[in-house]
């Protein structure tokens, strides 16, 4: 149901988000490859969605038993925060694990 609202809203300007959104909705339907579908679909979008995007990507990976997967990709999700200094970027998790992904400063 997402993925076909999303095919037919491509290159909207809120299509990100609405892909990020559409991802966690579908993985409370249960759908962890479509989810992942569309977390990945999103993460090729530029703009403040892409992060966002890429901590769907992990969840659903982890939840697909693709664990080897998802460790490198949330390597490079880490790797890239790292590079944030002193600006962190908002990131809105879907589950509040992947919060935890974000460094800490203080």
């Amino acid at each position: 149901m997402c993925e076909r609202w999303a095919d037919e809203h491509a290159g909207d300007p809120e299509e990100p988000r609405a892909l990020v959104d559409a991802g966690w909705l579908t993985v409370r339907h249960g759908e962890a490859e479509g989810a992942l579908s569309l977390f990945r679909r999103a993460a090729a979008c530029d703009g403040e969605y892409r992060l966002d995007a890429h901590v769907g990507i992990v969840d659903q990976l982890y939840a697909l038993g693709r664990a080897t997967e998802a460790e490198h990709t949330q390597e490079d999700l880490r790797a890239h925060l790292d590079t944030c200094h002193d600006r962190v970027p908002a990131l809105r998790c879907g589950r509040p694990i992947f919060c935890s992904m974000t460094p800490a400063h203080g």
